[in-house]
């Protein structure tokens, strides 16, 4: 039951991950225009903390699934 979760819980985290960088990517280009700056600034810095996050996420499983296995 915990791998189910633990994959569901992956599976999230990538989604949330993956709508941030689109975010920041496709649309904040078109209207950071009438964004205040610190609407534009607040959303760049989610996006990339989002994108770090998942970087250290998938280094984590990938080195424990090494390390156990």
């Amino acid at each position: 039951m915990s791998s189910v979760l633990f994959h569901l819980y992956n599976f999230v985290f990538l989604f949330l991950h993956h709508a941030m960088v689109a975010i920041s990517l496709c649309l904040l280009p078109q209207f950071s225009s009438w964004l205040p700056l610190p609407v534009v600034d607040l959303l760049h810095f989610t996006s990339t903390l989002a994108c770090t996050l998942a970087l250290l996420k998938c280094l984590s499983v990938h080195l424990s699934v090494y390390y156990y296995h």
